[in-house]
């Protein structure tokens, strides 16, 4: 497990598949920019592929 001490000014958590079911309240899709990426990130620590990334 990473503890995360202190984030950056643009720290943003970002989810692979982004956030469609808030679309209905105006809060655009969004997601990580690479969704290939972030699945193989979160493969590589055990996590599921759909996990929050930072």
């Amino acid at each position: 497990m990473i503890e995360v001490l202190e984030a950056g000014a643009l720290t943003s958590v970002q989810t692979a598949g982004g956030r469609p079911a808030w679309r209905h309240l105006g809060v655009p899709i969004g997601g990580a920019v690479d969704p290939w990426s972030a699945r193989l990130a979160n493969r590589l620590v055990g996590n599921p592929d759909d996990a929050a990334l930072l």
